[in-house]
């Protein structure tokens, strides 16, 4: 929440890739204002693990139908969802820059294609938060294989999160 709240200021979107059932999208919508947040989610729960994530979650775990986050989130602007896997479901997407990003995506592959994605597209000083660093052997490789030789450093935080903010 106070992650997001700080990068308001910023210039780009705000994006989630990992909705489950919108509990961090509705943080992030409490304060983003006028910022637009787009939420990536294939709505039929994790794609098959990797063999850098030790098969510690079973496909198709976390599962949340599209139209019950629209409802949950229902009150609040500027929200568009991209149903898919990711990042194929990045398509129809207009922005080119993002100022926050949160990933909570558990497997290795999934946090290799997000980072892909949207390091390139970050502004400076935007910020790239991600869950499960702690919990996820992949998640932690993925992170650990993108920033190798890049500027940038990996912030490990309390509770299983780490974040990167874009130089």
């Amino acid at each position: 929440h106070s992650l997001a709240r700080a990068q308001t200021r910023r210039e780009g979107a705000f994006a989630e890739v990992g909705v489950f059932k919108g509990a961090s999208a509705k943080l992030i919508c409490e304060t983003k204002g006028d910022k637009t947040l787009h939420l990536f989610d294939t709505f039929e729960g994790l794609p098959p693990a990797s063999e850098h994530d030790a098969g510690i979650l079973p496909a198709g775990r976390y599962k949340c139908s599209l139209e019950s986050v629209q409802q949950y989130l229902k009150g609040y602007s500027n929200v568009h969802y991209h149903k898919g896997l990711f990042p194929e479901s990045t398509r129809s997407v207009e922005e080119k820059t993002y100022a926050f990003v949160h990933l909570d995506v558990d497997l290795y592959q999934s946090t290799a294609d997000a980072l892909a994605y949207f390091y390139p597209r970050m502004a400076t000083g935007g910020v790239i938060l991600s869950h499960d660093f702690d919990l996820g052997v992949g998640v932690r490789k993925a992170f650990h294989d993108f920033f190798a030789g890049k500027p940038e450093r990996i912030v490990e935080l309390p509770a299983t999160q780490c974040l990167v903010t874009k130089l």
